[in-house]
């Protein structure tokens, strides 16, 4: 592995643990209270954010394999946002630990 493979792993595993850290320590009310970026509750953008930017090693392979990226769209993106909001929206705390580790330490060893 290049060290710059080696400094991005770091990186990648140091901003988990960061999210992990600040997801373990929202209170109940922190964990309904809405994003005004997002407008979702906070435990659902921590699911999303676990589940989908944590879990890019797919996309990721394909660049490094020199395959094209599916052509995607802002309002496609948007849409699968949108699923992912919904599919997420009785998340528990636990279980956004859950992808956040797991998908967050895939992506750092990719």
């Amino acid at each position: 592995m290049s060290q710059r493979a080696k400094d991005l792993s770091v990186r990648i595993e140091s901003f988990r643990d960061d999210v992990v850290a600040f997801v373990e320590n929202l209170s109940d009310d922190d964990w309904k209270r809405v994003c005004e970026w997002e407008e979702w509750p906070v435990g659902v953008t921590a699911c999303h954010l676990g589940a989908g930017h944590f879990g890019m090693s797919g996309m990721l392979g394909m660049i490094v394999k020199g395959e094209d990226l599916p052509q995607l769209t802002m309002d496609q993106i948007n849409a699968m946002s949108k699923k992912s909001v919904q599919k997420h929206s009785d998340c528990t705390k636990t279980e956004a630990l859950d992808l956040l580790r797991k998908n967050g330490a895939e992506l750092a060893t990719y």
